[in-house]
């Protein structure tokens, strides 16, 4: 392996394709399969929150290497907790809006640069609720997260 930083994307990547589908594509056709790759992350909980959502992101897995390392570089520069979260970011630095916002437009771009394709879907629990009393929903798993 070539002497880079450790990336635990490309550590995984190695893992499971043997070290061909990320350094060399182009010699292997399990390339084809690998083309894309996607990311999920979920706000709320079932049993404290009036919804559920998940969003995604969908990239090549050259592409979230590069956002693996931007991004990383990003919280880093500004002393951000790792792995970043929304919610105890905004409170860390609420009373330093200008450079908050300006780490968050520097995230934002890497987003945009990096991923090909971005998604969000939502449920409201109390609509998930009523059809599962219906309709039994839980009961044949049909959860509020994969419902998502």
């Amino acid at each position: 392996m070539p002497n880079r930083l450790y990336s635990s994307l490309r550590h995984l990547a190695f893992t499971i394709w043997l070290n061909k589908v990320v350094d060399a594509p182009e010699s292997c056709w399990m390339a084809m399969l690998t083309e894309c790759s996607a990311y999920f992350d979920c706000s709320g909980s079932p049993d404290d929150t009036k919804a559920l959502f998940v969003s995604g992101a969908v990239s090549s897995i050259a592409n979230w290497l590069k956002f693996e390392t931007e991004w990383n570089a990003v919280l880093d520069k500004y002393g951000v907790e790792k792995p970043f979260h929304m919610k105890p970011f905004m409170s860390a630095w609420r009373d330093r809006p200008k450079e908050r916002d300006a780490i968050l437009n520097k995230l934002l771009t890497i987003i945009r640069k990096r991923t090909r394709k971005l998604f969000l879907s939502g449920l409201l629990l109390e609509d998930w609720r009523s059809v599962n009393e219906r309709y039994q929903m839980r009961e044949t798993s049909w959860l509020p997260y994969p419902l998502c």
